[in-house]
């Protein structure tokens, strides 16, 4: 890499991993190389014996902590950042263990345009899958609460973009890099929401940091080959997912709020695949979704986001769009 480096660290979670532990391997040795320090690799009480492997493999270059209690996504990032605060740089990120960065000189480019303007608090670029098409480029919400993933399942010849680094909505969990400064102003002085598990995390804040007026950036050029979700079975994605979008729908403030379950009905027919296993457990995942904010609604409701005030599309026929396509795919 070039010697003007900036220096980061940074955060990546580890659970249940050794059915595919030579992704991991790739993965961990992937951000060791662009971190100035061991990196922190929170093990979220695997019981395959994964923390241990990791390591075991890596010894100084890492830091392994091991919960005793698998906190989820979210919970895992929080923990580690409260722990290691005074140990993280300035400008650190966070990754998922499915993650393989195969651009060392992009990550030092985006820490420098994140150091170089104040308004960027978060910044990434162009995930792929391995098969080399989009798996994220950030994602914009329109004006009903929709999401809509940039290019996803496009190649880079397919996906044109008008300029060289653009202003989103929020940027995908699997990369990101943060000013650490920038956190305290969170709810909870927390990364996210530590009670969101899985899918409440890179939204939330995201959205939360646009609302403040800062900008999550995405640089248009491809930095890391992302797997994706592949410590999940498809019931337990369903059932995350049900759950994450339950509370979506109360502390998202849009007309989407009101048209619940239009929304409903869209995600399900896109997750269940005429698989009735996975769809029960997305609609319980729904159901302990407002449960959990019902219960919890004080917390909640610091992470009100009114959707007016965040970057997003100006494209109101997004919903019917997105339905048509369910549909037509049913």
């Amino acid at each position: 890499m070039s010697t003007d480096k900036c220096n980061i660290t940074g955060i990546v979670v580890n659970y249940n991993s050794m059915n595919y532990i030579d992704i991991v391997k790739k993965s961990i040795e992937s951000l060791i190389s662009i971190s100035d320090k061991p990196i922190i690799v929170v093990d979220n009480n695997s019981k395959d014996g994964s923390g241990n492997y990791i390591y075991d493999t890596f010894q100084d270059e890492v830091v392994v902590l091991a919960l005793h209690n698998n906190y989820g996504y979210a919970g895992a990032i929080d923990i580690a950042y409260k722990r290691f605060n005074n140990y993280l740089s300035e400008i650190f990120f966070i990754a998922n263990n499915d993650l393989i960065i195969i651009n060392e000189e992009l990550v030092n480019k985006l820490c420098k345009i994140l150091l170089s303007e104040k308004s960027i608090v978060a910044i990434s670029a162009i995930l792929l899958w391995p098969s080399g098409k989009i798996n994220s480029a950030g994602f914009l919400i329109d004006k009903l609460g929709f999401f809509h993933n940039l290019c996803e399942g496009l190649t880079l010849n397919e996906c044109i973009f008008s300029r060289d680094f653009i202003p989103v909505s929020f940027l995908s969990g699997a990369f990101t890099l943060f000013k650490k400064k920038y956190i305290t102003l969170l709810p909870e002085n927390m990364v996210f929401p530590i009670r969101g598990f899985m899918y409440l995390d890179d939204i939330i804040t995201g959205l939360y940091f646009s609302q403040l007026g800062f900008k999550n950036l995405v640089v248009t050029e491809p930095l890391a080959i992302h797997y994706e979700s592949i410590s999940l079975t498809s019931v337990a994605k369903g059932y995350l997912l049900g759950r994450a979008l339950a509370i979506q729908r109360k502390i998202i403030i849009s007309p989407a709020s009101r048209i619940t379950l239009t929304y409903k009905y869209a995600i399900y027919t896109r997750f269940s695949f005429n698989n009735k296993e996975i769809a029960l457990a997305f609609l319980q995942g729904w159901k302990e979704g407002e449960k959990e904010y019902k219960n919890h609604m004080e917390y909640w409701e610091k992470y009100k986001i009114d959707i007016n005030n965040v970057v997003k599309i100006d494209e109101n026929l997004a919903i019917f769009k997105r339905i048509t396509k369910f549909l037509i795919e049913r």
